[in-house]
């Protein structure tokens, strides 16, 4: 990847993971598991932005909790236990101590061995995703073969585990592990979860050996048991991979912590099949030590849901031959309610873009009519496709040039990504560009930004303008840092990418948008989410964003289990502060970059995204029509159009 200076990217450094070494085939000692916590703690002291933000809004106190933890880390060391059971004790150690953090950036992942004995998996023999309240049972396990006595089907709906609703099971078993920020980003995120566990992943091994289902098919209900399957990940992994036949829809359950050993797909969140190759490989092997492309969040990170190359992921196990539908509109149809008599747009190639008619009813005043209404599905900002920005800058000129203003924006379900791609089509949407507010980031005082703009603010970076820049805010970083503080000041964005956010002055007028967001919109699609509703670009419908707000950097490892961290090292700062005098970022002339940064604050700080996300105008529960592909939250945008 091309780097510039400063770049599109601060907002990913995504460092990585280099040897990733796999979980330890020894008994962990007491004093390693004392040094595995010290060194977390460490990484939380020098890293972690909203440090100070997080114990006042969630009440603790970090020198208390590091005490509490350290003492049940040396606890969970038994010399009598067997090895799987206590080193995946004090695996849960580590876990819940993260998650205390509330965090959807910070994380902690255990890289798991294709060799006999290190992680054990246990299973029941589907995968799904979440509607609403209950889960829908999407596919079976390639060694569950179909028409088999296997009582579950594809279709059931789960509702309850062991007479527990699947939100308090969640709850209980799997959110003190590992806590996104945001209640219905936890559901969504842990349904599927509550089905495949794994002995090295956040949601651990079961305590039972036995469950309850509570089963609704065709409109009734009964109970189903069902033993805990529990085996060697190794020979898990070549069971599976054996009964996986090289070409089938077919897809496997588990949603690992990066194991690449697999031939088959695992699921994610949403029932979507994801290739844990490509997962692996851009977890950990980012660009090192310097910014990716991408405000990564890491767990299913930016690229959790992009459409497959050839054909969305069938809703049943059938195995045939779909490679021959390639039409992106038959592609997306697999994913989300299309429109009746919809017309693909040419320049959407990355984000499928299509146009359809709608009818708008006859009033006391005006007749029935037609309208015309667009649709872009954008379900990720950081597609694999070079000059992003210029393709929705062509869209939006072409739907232009057919005077068609309506348009349905599709974000949910996306992760994130690129900071300036994001940046850029926000700003794209307006035909004052200039006028649109973006939002203000603080940075942890740390090495690691620290070394970041120390880098482009160096010569031969290619851009002598930008190192400029980055050498002005490196002399502000480091005067904060001398003063004792743990935070730059709010950076706008504009200072941090002066070049990357060329005027667009081409549009003819201004578009009526509707954004569509839900609860797994994080990280750049909280932003892109935010800047849009503070400068009234759109009218946002659908489910508050996660509230992931500042970027994350991989950290690895600990020296006994190898465990690597991920952090949270900045915080995003909307732009819907209280103005006072002067109310905007202006440039401050006459000043030597060298000295200062090139930018004096004039505006009160707005809201911190962490945690908060961004509420939609359109308040909608998104996830319980997850099963109909989400056919009432855009229909809800067209009639909202349609006024």
């Amino acid at each position: 990847m091309k780097m510039k200076a400063l770049a599109p990217t601060l907002f990913a450094v995504a460092l990585q993971l280099a040897s990733c070494n796999p979980v330890p085939d020894h008994q962990l000692s007491a004093d390693e598991r004392k040094w595995d916590m010290d060194w977390m703690y460490s990484m939380f002291v020098q890293n972690y932005a909203p440090m100070d933000y997080k114990q006042s809004t969630l009440g603790f106190d970090f020198a208390k909790i590091r005490e509490q933890y350290e003492k049940e880390a040396i606890a969970s060391f038994d010399a009598d236990s067997a090895q799987h059971t206590i080193n995946q004790e004090f695996y849960k150690v580590m876990y819940k101590f993260v998650a205390e953090f509330h965090d959807a950036h910070t994380s902690a992942a255990l890289t798991n061995s294709s060799y006999q004995g290190r992680a054990q998996v246990a299973y029941l023999g589907f995968s799904g995703y979440r509607n609403g309240d209950y889960f829908v049972v999407k596919a079976l396990l390639p060694t569950y073969s179909i028409g088999s006595k296997f009582p579950i089907e594809v279709g059931d709906h789960i509702t309850k585990i062991n007479g527990r609703s699947l939100k308090d099971a969640i709850n209980t078993d799997l959110v003190p592990y590992r806590n996104l920020g945001n209640p219905e980003s936890n559901y969504t995120f842990h349904m599927n979860k509550l089905f495949n566990r794994m002995s090295t992943a956040t949601n651990g091994l079961p305590k039972e050996s036995n469950v309850a289902l509570t089963v609704s098919r065709y409109g009734k209900e009964f109970t189903v048991d069902l033993p805990w399957v529990v085996k060697d990940y190794h020979d898990f992994s070549q069971e599976q991979a054996a009964a996986s036949p090289k070409k089938s829809t077919e897809e496997s359950f588990l949603v690992s912590d990066g194991n690449h050993q697999f031939r088959f797909n695992f699921l994610g969140f949403d029932g979507r099949a994801q290739n844990p190759l490509e997962v692996f490989q851009k977890i950990t092997l980012g660009l090192q030590k310097t910014l990716t492309d991408g405000f990564q969040f890491v767990d299913n990170y930016s690229q959790w849901n992009l459409l497959p190359q050839t054909i969305g992921t069938p809703r049943t196990n059938d195995s045939e031959d779909t490679e021959s539908k390639t039409s992106p509109l038959e592609r997306l149809a697999e994913e989300r309610y299309v429109l009746p008599h919809a017309v693909q747009i040419p320049q959407g190639k990355t984000f499928t873009t299509y146009i359809a008619p709608v009818k708008i009813s006859a009033t006391a005043t005006t007749p029935e009519k037609t309208t015309t209404i667009a649709y872009i599905y954008v379900d990720t900002f950081s597609p694999s496709q070079d000059n992003a920005n210029q393709e929705f800058k062509e869209i939006l000129l072409a739907l232009d040039g057919l005077n068609i203003k309506n348009i349905i924006i599709d974000t949910l379900n996306n992760g994130g990504g690129s900071l300036v791609l994001g940046m850029q089509m926000a700003r794209l949407l307006s035909n004052s560009p200039l006028d649109v507010k973006l939002p203000y980031a603080q940075f942890k005082l740390s090495d690691t930004w620290h070394d970041q703009f120390l880098s482009s603010s160096q010569a031969g970076t290619g851009n002598d303008s930008a190192a400029v820049y980055a050498a002005s805010l490196l002399a502000n970083f480091e005067e904060k840092r001398a003063a004792g503080a743990k935070l730059t000041d709010p950076y706008p964005i504009e200072a941090l990418a002066p070049f990357d956010l060329p005027e667009n002055t081409d549009l003819s007028g201004k578009f009526n948008v509707v954004l569509l967001v839900n609860e797994m919109c994080a990280s750049m699609c909280d932003i892109f989410a935010g800047i849009l509703q503070d400068n009234k670009l759109a009218t946002l419908v659908g489910a508050q964003t996660m509230g992931a707000g500042g970027n994350v950097v991989n950290h690895q490892e600990a020296p006994g289990s190898h465990i690597d961290l991920r952090q949270t090292e900045s915080l995003m700062v909307r732009s819907n502060g209280a103005l006072i005098e002067g109310t905007e970022w202006v440039k401050t002339p006459g000043r030597t970059p060298f000295a200062r940064p090139p930018f004096t604050v004039n505006k009160g700080p707005g809201d911190y995204l962490e945690n908060k996300g961004v509420v939609p105008d359109v308040v909608i529960p998104v996830n319980q029509y997850a099963e109909e592909k989400y056919k009432t939250v855009i229909e809800k945008a067209v009639a909202i159009l349609s006024q």
